[in-house]
């Protein structure tokens, strides 16, 4: 009889550690008091678009003057844009640059660490002397 219980029990508390790992975690965080005031104030910005919205509407005036506002915001966007392209081809020019120094740097390394084993192998410098050293850390390096 004790053995059935237990044995309920734990399968009462397995169903309830697979309930809780399959509800994700956000139900259970507490919300946020500013999530209130958001959507009152995405309310008010709703509702002030449309009132300017009826007032470009309502004269002539002031709906040639947002044309020309909207055109000179893409204008000026643009040349953001344009700006933002220009400064990432320099940077990527000068990415390609230091590539290429890096390439030829380890190009140079790789050439003196290949001579310095070379001579090494054939016995001709010892493999703890100082130039055998430096040329095996620059090429590490």
């Amino acid at each position: 009889m004790k053995k059935s219980k237990n044995f309920q029990f734990l399968a009462y508390l397995t169903i309830m550690l697979i309930l809780l790992s399959i509800i994700p975690e956000v139900s259970f965080a507490a919300k946020d008091s500013s999530g209130h005031g958001k959507s009152n104030q995405e309310k008010y910005m709703r509702e002030d678009a449309r009132n300017s919205s009826n007032n470009e509407t309502d004269g002539m005036g002031s709906a040639g003057d947002s044309a020309a506002e909207k055109e000179r915001f893409r204008n000026n966007s643009s040349v953001k844009d344009m700006n933002r392209t220009s400064e990432h081809k320099q940077e990527k020019n000068q990415l390609r640059e230091k590539l290429q120094v890096n390439k030829q740097e380890y190009n140079e390394a790789k050439g003196d660490f290949l001579k310095i084993r070379n001579l090494v192998r054939a016995g001709k410098l010892d493999p703890n002397s100082k130039e055998a050293l430096n040329a095996t850390k620059l090429y590490l390096n």
